[in-house]
């Protein structure tokens, strides 16, 4: 099997267990030769996949924690509010997910690059590896159906994925909160369309009863 990827990603999937080939995407086509090509996210069909036979093995990739962040005495959290302007629905307004630093006991932890959130202290980076070894030091985090959501989910770390109210078809029936993918994840959803409010109130009161992770 040979993963043909974005150069970013590469050193990441280079931690899955297993024997490939990775090459770095760019324009034009693999420069190895093969039989067959398929785009990832044709993967499930093509192998006719349902969630009964997910496996529930999680990481799935083998990346070491970085320190715990300095001076963090409680319950650690990443957050991210921006999945960028292809599909706004995700976005959550950031002075909504910034409050959540209010929350007793919380250290709000910023995961996104642009814009960053403020008021919070940053651990963000464009190196996808560091971001994951930073990730695995937190214990939990939050975000929107973004890269950071399923690289936390992948890593096996506590999540809790905000959706809108007419979400992807990855996160399955509307009223789940669970996921088959990602067996540490949890969801909050919109009632109704447009509505983060009511999805940042009951983050909030679920925050206020979770106990740290880390050991």
């Amino acid at each position: 099997v040979t993963v043909w990827a974005q150069p970013a990603l590469i050193e990441l999937l280079a931690t899955l267990p297993g024997q490939r080939e990775l090459l770095p995407l760019h324009d034009g086509v693999p420069e190895v030769e093969y039989d067959v090509d398929i785009e990832i996210m044709e993967l499930g069909h093509a192998l006719r996949v349902s969630a009964s036979c997910l496996l529930e093995e999680v990481p799935y990739f083998r990346v070491a924690a970085a320190a715990r962040p300095a001076l963090a005495d409680g319950l650690c959290v990443g957050a991210v509010a921006s999945t960028g302007g292809w599909d706004t629905r995700r976005c959550v307004p950031l002075a909504l997910v910034a409050a959540l630093r209010h929350v007793p006991g919380v250290e709000l932890f910023n995961l996104q690059m642009d814009p960053p959130i403020e008021g919070l202290r940053d651990l963000s980076t464009p190196n996808v590896l560091e971001l994951a070894r930073r990730i695995r030091a937190l214990d939990l985090v939050i975000a929107p159906d973004t890269m950071v959501t399923h690289l936390a989910g992948a890593l096996g770390v506590r999540t809790w994925t905000l959706l809108p109210y007419e979400a992807d078809w990855r996160w399955l029936q509307p009223n789940r909160a669970d996921t088959p993918w990602y067996p540490s994840m949890r969801l909050f959803r919109q009632p109704v369309p447009g509505d983060w409010r009511s999805v940042l109130a009951d983050v909030q009161a679920e925050l206020a009863t979770v106990e740290t992770s880390w050991a």
